[in-house]
Parts: C-alpha cells; structure tokens; sequence
C-alpha cells in the first residue's frame, strides 16, 4: 500500500480516486503523479496553469478530466488520445489555440467534450466523426474554419447533438457531402 499526503490529506494511491483540486500557484502537484488509479479530476487555477504535466496523460484509469477556467494557453496535446478511458473531456473558457488534434478520436468511450470558448482554429477533424458515444459536444466561441466534414453531421444527426453548441461563433463555410 502506498499512502500520498497531498494538501495535508493522506491518500492510499492504490485505491480509485477522485480528486477536485484548486492550485494556489501555476504548477500542478508533483505528487499527483503518484495516483496511478486516478479515475475523476477537476482543477481550478487562481491565476493561469503555465502548462499540462506529462503525467497527467499516464492515468490509464482517469474518466472524467476538467480543466476549465484555468486560463490554458497553447494547444491541445495529441497525447489527450492516451487517456482511452476518458467519458468526459472538458477544457472550456481557457485560452487554448491550434488545431483540434485528430487523436481525441482514440477516445473511444467519450461522452461528453466541451472545448468551447478558446482560440482554436483549423477546421473539425473528420475523425472527431467516430465518436460514436457522444452526447454533448460544445465547439462554439472558438475560430474554427473551413468545411465541417460529412462525418460529423452525420455524427450530429444520429446523436440528436444540437447545431448551435457544436457551430455557433466560428468561421465554417459550409457541410461538406
């Protein structure tokens, strides 16, 4: 058994765990690495976090992932496709930019993606299309472009997504058939 103090708690990382964290500084935990049964985390930043630690995409376990409001910058890492177990991936009102990495449709269980409110640009990945579990999906407030795949209509159609939460304020110039 193998017992972590992180913020004056004790925690037995052999466990399942679930942790909501609020950082006073910029940098994630370095204990946290520790929780190899991570399965539920939510961070909240007071200032900016400066980047994403690379341990966090070796939670082979991790399902639910939030890291809104955190004032991210740069882009979304193609290794978020490690994290197959994922059901929720929200990383909203952030200042993330770049492209939407095709990768994130390894994430075979997602349920719920929510990458609204950000920088990002580039058009939709057709492979985002495979995500055949989703039930919410928020790409809106972003300046994404180009044309939206015949895949993800199709997504949108047979999942009963709503249009506006997926389209609205950004750039697309048509569907694609």
């Amino acid at each position: 058994m193998s017992i972590i103090k992180l913020y004056n708690k004790s925690y037995n990382t052999d466990e399942p765990i679930s942790l909501s964290i609020f950082l006073e500084d910029d940098k994630f935990p370095t204990e946290l690495k520790y929780f190899k049964r991570l399965n539920y985390l939510k961070v909240r930043c007071k200032n900016k976090i400066q980047r994403i630690p690379d341990f966090l995409y070796d939670f082979s376990e991790l399902s639910f992932l939030d890291l809104s409001f955190n004032n991210l910058s740069g882009s979304i890492s193609s290794q978020f496709g490690k994290l197959r177990n994922l059901t929720t991936l929200i990383l909203k009102s952030n200042n993330l930019s770049g492209i939407i990495p095709s990768s994130l449709s390894l994430l075979e269980n997602l349920r719920n993606l929510d990458l609204s409110n950000n920088s990002l640009t580039g058009s939709i990945p057709d492979e985002i299309g495979s995500l055949k579990r989703i039930w919410y999906m928020n790409l809106s407030n972003n300046n994404l472009s180009g044309e939206i795949p015949i895949e993800i209509y199709k997504l949108i159609e047979k999942n009963n997504l709503p249009y506006d939460a997926i389209l609205s304020k950004n750039n697309f110039s048509f569907i694609v058939e």
